[in-house]
């Protein structure tokens, strides 16, 4: 996949920044061909998720957003749910620990502050407990 130029250095400055939480995971890494672009792969059961397209910057980050949802909202859990219920301390903890990555992103940061209080308000209005 081409990216722009510009794409391409936003997509490697959030992969930066996020490096610290991508590395250690043992569920999913963010890899780069040439011929396909960035994706996202599982590392526990691949054939049950396949592989992800990372067409964009606000891709890579959707999907980011989407694993430090998923590591607190299931990590606790010692079994599967299908739950998708936060509460409140639990959105705060959300925003708290992604703000903390992007700030590292310096000028970017605005940008992608705004991104993940939109995804917040779009993925989550419905899904939290008072």
């Amino acid at each position: 996949m081409t990216y722009s130029l510009v794409e391409k250095r936003k997509m490697e400055n959030i992969l930066a920044v996020f490096q610290d939480y991508i590395q250690p995971h043992p569920y999913f890494d963010i890899l780069y061909s040439e011929k396909v672009g960035y994706i996202r792969v599982s590392t526990e059961v691949p054939e049950w998720e396949g592989v992800v397209s990372i067409h964009s910057a606000d891709k890579l980050l959707s999907i980011l957003f989407n694993e430090i949802i998923s590591d607190i909202l299931f990590r606790n859990s010692k079994e599967y749910h299908c739950s998708t219920t936060l509460d409140v301390d639990e959105i705060e903890e959300i925003r708290s620990r992604i703000t903390v990555i992007l700030e590292e992103l310096g000028e970017e940061a605005d940008y992608c502050l705004d991104f993940l209080n939109n995804y917040l308000e779009d993925h989550l209005d419905n899904d939290i407990e008072q």
